[in-house]
């Protein structure tokens, strides 16, 4: 039922249109904080895009502004994980199953965790989530691949070349 509904109404963000006609139906005012995005911008999406590409550096996320880690994480975690795998040259579906994986896939998949954990962007339950394993682990995988940077200079070149070419 909610879809026909929404299927009917124009325009792209369809549950903005049926607020919009069910206050304008009811002479309801629009309230000021409908527009206001991530807790720091007020505007349409357009314009906090505008300001974000403007003002707000994809660098990592700074402690005293809690709410930049919001703005920066817009792009879906699995969009991100696709992006990163690519750099490496890996397919992504052959790095998730944790009790198949050894050698040089397991090193591309903790080159992943460490570039996701680097970001600081996500939490370690939502890196877990992606790859199958526990959240712990993922502090465990960071710390095991940065000893590895130290020691082994093939994947130290690979994870150089993944994080010069990794944006986000």
């Amino acid at each position: 039922m909610t879809v026909v509904l929404l299927s009917q109404i124009p325009g792209k963000d369809k549950n903005r249109g049926y607020k919009e006609i069910v206050q304008n139906y009811s002479k309801e005012e629009k309230r000021i904080w409908e527009d206001l995005r991530h807790g720091l911008l007020f505007g349409s999406k357009e314009y906090c895009d505008h300001i974000k590409s403007k003002y707000i550096s994809k660098k990592k996320p700074d402690v005293e502004i809690p709410q930049k880690r919001l703005v920066l994480r817009e792009e879906d975690l699995n969009t991100t994980i696709r992006k990163a795998a690519s750099v490496l040259e890996c397919d992504i579906s052959s790095l998730i199953n944790p009790k198949r994986i050894s050698g040089l896939d397991k090193d591309k998949r903790d080159i992943l965790i460490l570039l996701l954990w680097n970001t600081g962007l996500y939490r370690n339950y939502e890196i877990a989530k992606i790859f199958n394993i526990s959240y712990s682990s993922v502090s465990k995988q960071v710390s095991n691949i940065k000893l590895n940077l130290r020691k082994d200079s093939q994947i130290k070149k690979i994870f150089e070349k993944a994080n010069s070419q990794f944006k986000m």
